[in-house]
C-alpha cells in the first residue's frame, strides 16, 4: 500500500500541513516565494499558506538556519545562540 501524504496526516489526525526541507537545484520551479525572514520558524503560517523559502548560500538572516543547514553564518559563542 502507499501512503499519501494526505492519507498519512488523516490516519494520525494531524490537522495542519507538515514542513519539508528540501534540496533543489533550482528554486524557479518551487511554490510562491518570499524572503527569509530573522528566523526560519518565523515563517510557520507561511510554509500552513503554502509560500516557500529559498535558503542559500547568499541568503541573509537567519544564522542558526544557515549554520545547520548550510555549514554558514556560526554565532560567537553558545550564549549569542541561546539569546537569539
Amino acid at each position: 500500500m502507499t501512503m499519501t501524504l494526505t492519507t498519512f496526516c488523516e490516519a494520525t489526525e494531524i490537522t495542519t500541513s507538515p514542513v519539508g526541507v528540501y534540496d533543489v537545484p533550482d528554486s524557479v520551479h518551487v511554490a510562491q516565494l518570499v524572503s527569509l525572514k530573522r528566523c526560519i520558524f518565523d515563517h510557520y503560517q507561511d510554509f500552513q499558506s503554502g509560500v516557500t523559502v529559498v535558503l542559500n548560500q547568499t541568503s541573509k538572516g537567519c544564522p542558526g538556519c544557515g549554520h545547520w543547514m548550510l555549514g554558514k553564518g556560526r554565532f560567537a559563542n553558545r550564549d549569542a545562540m541561546v539569546t537569539f
